[in-house]
């Protein structure tokens, strides 16, 4: 039997093909397969954090414009938009359905690997997520193309370790792979106009159903993020209470100039003094003092 989700995403497929049978569809789509080689030596990064805004209000592609938008990907990409799939990755690639041209030509993410794609097009409005995910309605993208007609519109597939338990993602092999693999993402030798990269938008990237620890993940993301000279703009997603705990450790980065090596070591004291000792210390507590002493 058919249920509502794969209704829904029937809808997205018929309404593109309705669109671009009607209308000869013009403009192109870009795919970069991007390797970093040289990942930074986070231990010593005297990168000071670049600017962070949080807001539990929107979505990364309705306000993400102009942004280095993140696709919290599997990495097999596109996961599993054509079978029971419907979360962030999946419904992006049903809103811009060329996205799953990608699903052709790219193998498996590597650890040291990301999908860069420039130029999709949004064809379909949606609403809710996941079980409750629905088609609604055409919708027109007015987002201006550049000089090789792509839409304006620059997305990074990365792809976040999957966890079965809080405590394991913070063993300091597995924090500096998440890092690795978001640095990757974010990380360009190119600037725009006036000089500077864009911002990064994201939100609980490698959260949900991969386990993720939201805080923490924020601030990987955020360190990556820094030391690639981009700042971020983070969508929580209805989660004020996320929004809280990271102010308070954005308050602390700030007034005592912390650099991302000074995060790193906190980090990794985190898991040594707190998690592997079972101690019941909350990360945002830990931090807050740890980076006030530091």
């Amino acid at each position: 039997p058919c249920d509502n989700k794969k209704m829904n995403k029937l809808r997205c497929i018929f309404n593109y093909f309705r669109r671009v049978t009607e209308t000869v569809s013009t403009g192109t789509v870009t795919f970069t397969r991007q390797v970093c080689t040289k990942p930074p030596q986070w231990e010593h990064s005297m990168e000071r954090f670049s600017k962070f805004h949080m807001t539990s209000e929107g979505t990364i592609e309705d306000s993400g414009h102009g942004m280095l938008q993140v696709d919290f990907a599997n990495k097999y990409i596109g996961g599993g938009v054509l079978t029971q799939g419907c979360v962030q990755e999946e419904i992006r690639f049903l809103i811009s359905l060329e996205l799953l041209v990608s699903r052709l030509f790219t193998e498996e993410l590597d650890d040291n690997e990301c999908l860069l794609i420039t130029g999709a097009e949004q064809y379909s409005a949606y609403r809710g997520y996941a079980a409750t995910f629905e088609w609604a309605g055409d919708y027109i993208d007015s987002t201006v193309r550049d000089e090789w007609s792509r839409r304006e519109i620059q997305l990074v597939a990365i792809d976040a370790l999957v966890f079965s338990g809080k405590t394991a993602q913070f063993k300091p092999g597995l924090m500096c792979r998440e890092l690795n693999k978001a640095y990757c993402g974010f990380m360009s030798d190119e600037c725009t106009h006036c000089g500077q990269l864009s911002a990064v938008a994201t939100g609980n990237w490698g959260c949900g159903a991969f386990g993720g620890e939201p805080r923490l993940k924020a601030l990987l993301q955020w360190m990556a993020a820094s030391v690639a000279k981009r700042d971020m703009v983070y969508f929580t997603f209805d989660k004020k209470e996320l929004i809280d705990d990271l102010t308070g450790i954005y308050n602390v980065v700030v007034s005592c100039d912390v650099t991302v090596g000074q995060m790193w070591k906190c980090l990794v004291d985190y898991h040594t003094t707190v998690i592997k000792q079972k101690k019941n210390i909350q990360l945002v507590e830990y931090l807050k003092a740890g980076l006030t002493s530091t």
